[in-house]
């Protein structure tokens, strides 16, 4: 097993319900330091289970696993306290007889509309799918991109969008779902 542990000290603020990027690697490199042994895990990462300080196990979504290079796991916490940094959770593997249990519609609750991670879209193979993560099933598609537009990115992968024509088409959420004026956008994007 392995610990993670929160640095929410600066923050005077709980964080509740909160999925949390956990970045898995089995070398040294100039983002992480090793912090797992990839042969001692299932092939998909199946025998993972994060476990709270309490002892309850959690929801968390595998994004991306990758044992030649860094392995993207979302993991939500129900509480993380501000001011704190010392709250931590478990991660457990090496279990043979696992079953997978990721779950993304556990660890992205009804609180999020859309949650697009590009990991799915196998633009080069011909998909142009791009699943969402939560239960609203909010997929979008891609037009006019080719393998040269999936790109790494900070958090998994990404799209070069080159300004030419490439397109990225979010599905429009019911409009029950579509009032976002007491919440917020984020995405990453470097320009």
């Amino acid at each position: 097993r392995r610990v993670v542990t929160f640095n929410n000290a600066t923050s005077s603020s709980n964080l509740t319900s909160f999925p949390v990027l956990v970045e898995l690697n089995d070398t040294t490199t100039s983002l992480h330091a090793a912090n797992i042994d990839y042969s001692k895990t299932q092939n998909l990462g199946e025998d993972i289970r994060f476990i709270n300080y309490d002892g309850t196990e959690l929801d968390y979504e595998i994004e991306s696993w990758n044992e030649a290079a860094t392995s993207t796991i979302w993991v939500r916490t129900p509480t993380i306290e501000g001011s704190t940094s010392t709250q931590h959770f478990w991660m457990y593997y090496n279990n043979t007889e696992a079953s997978d249990n990721s779950t993304t519609t556990g660890v992205w609750d009804e609180n999020f509309i859309m949650v697009h991670h590009l990991q799915e879209s196998d633009i080069d193979g011909g998909s142009n799918d791009i699943k969402d993560s939560t239960r609203n099933t909010n997929h979008g598609t891609t037009d006019g991109m080719d393998g040269s537009d999936d790109v790494d990115a900070r958090i998994g992968s990404g799209f070069d969008l080159a300004g030419d024509d490439d397109n990225v088409y979010m599905a429009e959420p019911p409009s029950s779902e579509t009032d976002i004026t007491t919440g917020s956008v984020s995405a990453w994007i470097k320009t």
